[in-house]
C-alpha cells in the first residue's frame, strides 16, 4: 500500500511529465523548483530506476517513466477525487449530526432550530440525546453538546448567550403583591427548582426560602407556575415564550448564572453540519 509521501511523489512526477519542466511543474504545484526536483529524485532512488531525462532546458520521459506515467496519473486522479469528496462532505452539511443537551436547553434552545435545519439540508440526519449528566463527548460519538452554566476546557466552545435566572409567576399569583426585594418572596408560596436550590442571591442580598414544593423538572415547574401555584426561579430561555404571551411575568432583576454553551470536539475546523447548527443555536439564544 502506498504511503501518503509516496503518493505525493508520484503526483509530483506526473505533473513534471505533463508540464515538461521542473519550473513549470513547481509553479503549478505551488512548490519551489528544488522541492519538485528533490521529490522526483527520491522517487527514482526508491524505485531504483531513472524516470526522467534531464537537460538544462527541459525534461523528457525515459522508457520506464513513460510506462509508469499512466499509473501515476491514476493515483493522482484518485487522490484528487478523494480530496473533492472530503471537501464536499466538509462544505455541505450531510451525514448524522449527534447532539446532546440537558432537558431544559433541549426543549427551549435545540429543538426549535431542528425543523428548519432538516428542511434546508436534505442529506443531514439528526440524533438528539436528552442527557442530564456530563458525558464523554468523544467516547459517545457526540458532535455538539449544549450546556448551561460553564464551558469545558477539553472541548472547543462557543458561548451562545448569557444565562440568566428570573423570578416569575402568573399574573394571578402576582396580583396586588409584586415582590420588590428578595425578602418579599417569603410572602408567597415558593416553588423551588431543585438544581438551583433554596438560597437566592441578588445584588448583595441573600434569602433562604422554605419551598411549598420542590421540582427537579423545569418543564413541570413552568406548568405549575403558569397554573398560578406560586412563584419560582427558572432560566429566561425556558420561560421566554410564556413571558411573551403574558402567561408568566418576571419580577426583580435577572440573576446571572453563567452562559449557555455549544461545545464540540473538532478543534478549529468543525465540519459544516456542526457550524450550521451552532450558528442557529446562537441566533435562537440571542433573539430570546
Amino acid at each position: 500500500m502506498l504511503t501518503s509521501l509516496q503518493a505525493t511523489r508520484l503526483a509530483v512526477f506526473a505533473e513534471v511529465a505533463r508540464a515538461g519542466s521542473f519550473t513549470a511543474a513547481a509553479r503549478q504545484l505551488g512548490l519551489t523548483r528544488s522541492a519538485v526536483s528533490q521529490r522526483v529524485a527520491v522517487l527514482e532512488a526508491e524505485l531504483g530506476v531513472r524516470l526522467l531525462n534531464r537537460t538544462t532546458r527541459s525534461v523528457s520521459l525515459t522508457e520506464a517513466g513513460a510506462a509508469m506515467l499512466p499509473h501515476c496519473e491514476a493515483v493522482s486522479s484518485a487522490a484528487a477525487s478523494a480530496l473533492d469528496a472530503a471537501r464536499a462532505h466538509h462544505d455541505r452539511p450531510r451525514g448524522t449530526l449527534v447532539v446532546s443537551a440537558a432537558k431544559g436547553p433541549a426543549h427551549a434552545v435545540v429543538a426549535p432550530v431542528l425543523p428548519s435545519l432538516l428542511a434546508d439540508y436534505p442529506q443531514l440526519q439528526i440524533e438528539l440525546r436528552v442527557q442530564e449528566a456530563n458525558i464523554d463527548v468523544v467516547a459517545e460519538g457526540v458532535d455538539v453538546v449544549v450546556r448551561a452554566g460553564s464551558g469545558d476546557s477539553t472541548l472547543v466552545g462557543r458561548r451562545l448567550g448569557a444565562l440568566e435566572l428570573r423570578v416569575c409567576g402568573s399574573p394571578a399569583a402576582l396580583e396586588g403583591r409584586r415582590p420588590r426585594v428578595l425578602a418579599d418572596l417569603r410572602d408567597h408560596d415558593w416553588l423551588a427548582f431543585t438544581p438551583i436550590g433554596d438560597v437566592l442571591r441578588l445584588g448583595g442580598e441573600t434569602v433562604k426560602l422554605t419551598p411549598r414544593m420542590r421540582v427537579d423538572d423545569g418543564d413541570v415547574l413552568r406548568r405549575m407556575l403558569v397554573g398560578g401555584c406560586g412563584l419560582g426561579l427558572l432560566p429566561t430561555f425556558y420561560i421566554q415564550d410564556d413571558l411573551d404571551r403574558g402567561t408568566l411575568e418576571a419580577v426583580l432583576d435577572p440573576i446571572p448564572a453563567g452562559h449557555i454553551w455549544a461545545l464540540h470536539p473538532y478543534g478549529r475546523q468543525p465540519p459544516s453540519k456542526v457550524r450550521v447548527l451552532m450558528d442557529r443555536l446562537a441566533r435562537r439564544v440571542q433573539r430570546r
